[in-house]
């Protein structure tokens, strides 16, 4: 089927962009061969479209659970967004306040690596499913030697789209997948 314009019903050109650098969420993303640039001839049209956005949004969170870079402020925000929680939601899945995770995702509390990890924990276990081609094992988590941040940034995390056969049916299924998770060490 030829994908169509929206504005005209044109057919468009598309293309696959081999490295596209996003903001998701306010966390630094590299895609690599997954963002699809359309371009209507007819109109001018031009869109950029991201497949499968929440398994992006799963795969990035767990992604970012298996870096030993303690989590900062803006991640632990991310993280609850990517479970689409609320303070006080996160706060119940937790055990704890609304006001304790508003001060987390401020910079103005910090987590005590045990309780980091259990966040960890919490948000993989919660967002497995999404990213099924993301692997993830709780032991991981739990052997992590959490580290502090330094003064530099802290590089993207790289996600692509691999394919996951199905049995009995001959597409496979495209799912996103971090490329070497870097470590702080």
């Amino acid at each position: 089927m030829i994908p169509r314009c929206l504005e005209c019903g044109a057919p468009l050109k598309e293309r696959v962009i081999e490295r596209y650098e996003e903001t998701l969420l306010g966390i630094p993303l590299v895609l690599i061969n997954a963002v699809i640039w359309s371009l209507c001839e007819n109109c001018g049209e031009v869109a950029l479209a991201q497949p499968d956005l929440p398994g992006l949004t799963a795969a990035a969170a767990i992604a970012r659970c298996l870096r030993p870079l303690r989590l900062g402020g803006a991640e632990l925000k991310f993280l609850r967004k990517a479970l689409d929680l609320t303070p006080g939601e996160f706060a119940a899945l937790l055990g704890t306040t609304a006001d304790a995770v508003r001060a987390w995702e401020s910079d103005g509390g910090s987590l005590e690596p045990a309780a980091e990890k259990q966040v960890r924990q919490a948000v993989c276990a919660q967002l497995r499913a999404l990213a099924p081609a993301q692997p993830y094992a709780p032991e991981e988590i739990a052997a992590l030697d959490l580290v502090s941040a330094t003064n530099q940034p802290e590089p993207p995390l790289t996600l692509e789209r691999v394919a996951l056969p199905h049995p009995g049916q001959d597409d496979p299924d495209y799912q996103w997948h971090a490329v070497n998770l870097p470590s702080a060490a």
